[in-house]
């Protein structure tokens, strides 16, 4: 069962750190282990040696000097009739990146879809 805690913006999802490491492709889970034992992991700053701690998925986690990039986000987006579902166009028609110019998630996004212009 996951357990949740909340902060004044929102709930916060807990995982063993172990976990949350080899998700996000840096190894197995027995490599990421020995990882710990080793003391190559930091989160927000200081060295675990443990894998079975519980923190935030949104903490962040350094190993061996190199941060971990974030969760990944899943957006659904109904885009409006006269919209190409892609990212940019070489003719400079109404695209998704024109819309959603203002979120900071917009470099790692990956238009899946129709990618008709008279569809909604």
């Amino acid at each position: 069962m996951k357990r949740r805690y909340s902060t004044a913006s929102s709930m916060v999802e807990l995982q063993r750190i172990e976990r949350i490491v080899s998700n996000r492709g840096v190894g197995s889970r027995t490599e990421v282990s020995r990882l710990f034992r080793q003391g190559k992991v930091m989160v927000d700053g200081r060295v675990i040696r443990s894998g079975a701690e519980k923190i935030s998925i949104y903490a962040t986690i350094t190993v061996e000097g190199r941060e971990l990039q974030g969760p990944s986000l899943l957006a659904v987006y109904n885009k409006p009739v006269g919209v190409h579902c892609t990212m940019s166009d070489p003719w400079n028609r109404l695209c998704l990146n024109s819309l959603l110019k203002d979120y900071s998630f917009l470099s790692t996004m990956h238009p899946v879809g129709r990618l008709d212009t008279d569809t909604s």
